[in-house]
């Protein structure tokens, strides 16, 4: 397995939920040549998502949501969004501001976080960790 550290990914939030990072579901589609669907499950990314960095880049003050959603492998798709798997929820951040989140959320497969925030195109999204595969 080979650890590789990095910025896992960046996104400007939306007043709706979007994608900041989800973690591969697989490294290889085929198992002795053959396609497989799902993905081979055998072969599987785990992260580590160190932090979290939400920077509100306008002048206005806004908040975020940050969620983690499951990948149910039985049904080989995210659980249901629901309340329970909101990590921040309508945390303020000010005009012109960072806010730093040290985290230490371990990943599987297909796992997502997903970020939202009060008004559209004001505070943007980095997560930094490290893959495992």
């Amino acid at each position: 397995m080979a650890d590789v550290f990095k910025i896992l990914d960046q996104v400007i939030a939306t007043t709706s939920y979007a994608e900041l990072y989800q973690v591969p579901l697989a490294a290889a589609t085929t198992v002795d040549g053959v396609n497989v669907v799902p993905k081979a499950i055998f072969n599987q990314t785990q992260a580590i998502v160190g932090s979290i960095m939400a920077c509100n880049y306008t002048t206005s003050a806004d908040s975020f949501n940050i969620r983690l959603r499951k990948y149910d492998f039985s049904a080989s798709d995210l659980e249901t969004a629901n309340d329970k798997q909101h990590l921040f929820k309508s945390v303020p951040i000010a005009g012109n501001s960072t806010r730093v989140l040290k985290l230490a959320l371990t990943l599987s497969a297909g796992d997502i976080i997903e970020v939202s925030a009060a008004s559209a195109t004001t505070v943007s999204f980095t997560a930094m960790g490290i893959e495992v595969t």
